[in-house]
């Protein structure tokens, strides 16, 4: 694999690394929403979600859409896609190397 695409997967763990980042990222893997409906489903401040949401978008997790004043947000399953493949890649070589 190489170098650069290995330091974009390190990002995105990183991005993943916060239980409320995960939390937000399911929250959005079910339907598009806004920071303010997000904060109300996982019942914290405004200003956290929208962080968070900020570090998401940074690492290419999330990907935003305007509605005229509004700003919806929604899970890139791209991205989730690429992180899952990485990990069976991991995975499958972990057990071609055991020697129970």
């Amino acid at each position: 694999m190489k170098s650069e695409n290995l330091s974009i997967i390190a990002g995105s763990f990183s991005a993943l690394s916060d239980p409320v980042r995960l939390k937000i990222l399911m929250e959005i893997l079910k339907e598009e929403k806004c920071v303010g409906k997000i904060a109300q489903a996982l019942n914290l401040p405004l200003a956290n979600v929208s962080h968070h949401l900020r570090l998401l978008e940074k690492a290419g997790m999330v990907r935003r859409k305007r509605y005229g004043k509004f700003i919806r947000y929604r899970a890139k399953s791209e991205e989730l896609e690429k992180i899952y493949q990485f990990l069976k890649l991991v995975i499958n070589q972990i057990r071609e190397n055991r020697t129970d």
